[in-house]
Order: C-alpha cells, then sequence, then structure tokens
C-alpha cells in the first residue's frame, strides 16, 4: 500500500499514477516612495497534495471507488494522511475531486476515468487519531503487508524494507498481467495499439524489484531472497524488451511472450511465499 487517508486506502497497483506537492510561503508586500516593495514574510502557507488515479475495471470497480471518495469528501472532516512507509504526513481535508470520463457503459456508468484527488492541509484540531496498521495479513495472495511490518518498528529493518518492496512489486506484475489479458484481445493492429500499457505496467515493477533486491542483499542469510530479486527482475525485463519495436508482423508473438514473463514472476513469488511469511513473523516479532 502507498498511502492511507483516514480509511481509504491508495495503492500504486490500484490505480494511482502520481502525486504532487504544492508548498507555499506567504508574503506581505509594503509598498515603498521611490522604490520597489518590500516583501516581508508572514508565515507558511498550507501544504496541499494531488494525487491522479486511474479508473479501470481491472483496477478495482470504478463506481465504488468514486462513491468512496465522494462520501469522504461529503463528510467535511479531516482526515489523517499516512504514507505506506508509516511516515504521518498530517491532517488533510478533500477540497476538490474532478473526474475525467475516458469510457463509458452502454447502460451510462463510467468504466474508465481519469480522477484527481486534491488534498489540502489542516491545522485545527484533529479528533480522529492517525490509523494504527495492523498486524501481519498473509490472506491477501499469501503476502505480509508492508505497511505494518513498518509500523512495527521505529527504525525500518532492511526485512521490513524488503518485505515492503516484495508485496509492491507482486501487486504490480499482477496487475500488468490483467492489462495484458485485456491488451491481448483483437487483431495485430488493436494490440499493436495497446501494447504500449502493458510496457508501462510492467515498467512500474521495476523501482520495487530494484529496492526488494537491495534490500535483500543488506540481510544476513537471504542469498535465496537475493535470486528471487534476480530471477523477477530478469522476468520483467523479458517483458520490456519484448514490447520494444513492435510492429504489426511481431507484435502478437511479443506480447504473448511479455505476458508469460509477467506470469513467471507473480509465480517466483507465490513459490517464494512461506519464505517472505516467516521473515514478516520474524519482523513482527522484532528478530529482523
Amino acid at each position: 500500500m502507498f498511502a492511507i487517508l483516514g480509511e481509504i486506502e491508495v495503492e500504486v497497483a490500484s490505480g494511482l499514477t502520481g502525486m504532487e506537492l504544492h508548498e507555499t510561503a506567504d508574503w506581505a508586500e509594503h509598498a515603498r516612495i521611490k522604490g520597489k516593495p518590500l516583501l516581508e514574510w508572514v508565515g507558511d502557507g498550507l501544504d496541499q497534495y494531488t494525487l491522479t488515479i486511474e479508473l479501470h475495471p481491472l483496477l478495482g470497480d470504478p463506481g465504488a471507488r468514486q462513491r468512496q471518495l465522494r462520501e469522504a469528501k461529503a463528510a467535511h472532516e479531516p482526515l489523517p494522511f499516512v504514507l505506506g512507509s508509516g511516515d504521518y504526513l498530517g491532517a488533510f481535508v478533500i477540497t476538490e475531486l474532478g473526474v475525467v470520463p475516458r469510457r463509458a457503459l452502454a447502460t451510462g456508468p463510467v468504466s474508465v476515468a481519469t480522477l484527481t484527488l486534491v488534498l489540502r492541509e489542516y491545522t485545527g484540531p484533529v479528533n480522529r487519531p492517525a490509523p494504527k496498521l495492523g498486524l501481519v495479513d498473509l490472506a491477501k495472495g499469501g503476502m505480509p503487508r508492508p505497511e505494518a511490518v513498518s509500523a512495527l518498528t521505529s527504525v525500518k529493518s532492511p526485512a521490513g524494507v524488503a518485505l515492503g518492496h516484495a508485496q509492491q512489486a507482486v501487486q504490480l506484475v499482477r496487475a500488468g498481467y490483467q492489462v495484458y489479458t485485456a491488451v491481448r484481445r483483437g487483431d495485430a493492429a488493436a494490440v499493436l495499439g495497446r501494447a504500449p500499457e502493458l510496457f508501462g505496467a510492467a515498467s512500474r515493477a521495476v523501482a520495487p524489484l530494484e529496492g526488494f533486491s537491495a534490500a535483500a542483499e543488506a540481510l544476513s542469510g537471504a542469498g535465496d531472497l537475493v535470486a528471487l530479486g534476480g530471477a523477477a527482475m530478469s522476468q520483467v525485463q523479458t517483458a520490456r524488451t519484448n514490447l520494444r519495436n513492435l510492429d504489426v508482423g511481431n507484435v502478437i508473438s511479443r506480447v504473448e511472450s511479455s505476458g508469460r514473463a509477467l506470469e513467471r514472476t507473480a509465480a517466483l513469488f507465490d513459490g517464494a511465499a512461506g519464505r517472505l511469511a516467516g521473515l514478516a513473523a520474524k519482523v513482527a516479532t522484532r528478530r529482523a
């Protein structure tokens, strides 16, 4: 999980494509006779975050996600904003919620859209405490929740960092495979037009895999995890390489190869689920 706003989870694998921070400082301008005005610092302005989220049926129910955010905006309550690492950014209110539809069903509901969420810092008293992230949950795909692991220790351990990157990588790879199942449908021209979507989905898994490998190398006796990271990265890079220099003649076979590479990547982490679960247990009990 990338972040949590109140009780609303924000995940990269669920469509988050950007988060922009806007910081300001307030300056008063005083006129001067026969000279340029003088600026005097008054105070810092309110922080503002702008989140861009892609809504798509492959990434979750678009209608349900919109309703959840609309209800949070309508409640007019400040919400604690916490990163998946456990860093508390402060309390924020939803000031803007914009939706640009890009595809709709014949019956009317929007199925694909770009959602923009504007959060503005709230400096008044907040009655609701910052959320306490739960303990490790192995129910979701056999993988531990990295945000819970991060919250268990004040100083992030390499094991906790590795688990966080592993969870993110798995989510992105599986989301990429779902994109593949949608892209491969149709004739060569249609597949060629949508191939960049698959390339982008595969590319998003590179950064967390690099983070996982780096954290695994810092762990004692984790040669198997280092090998896992290397093997997974190799498959993702294969998926990306197959999607370069495409044309109508090779796009079908190249997309199929990329999809199989993403499938193999997910299988690698599925095979290591028990090992990662054991590592999560050690982190939870402060033994790693």
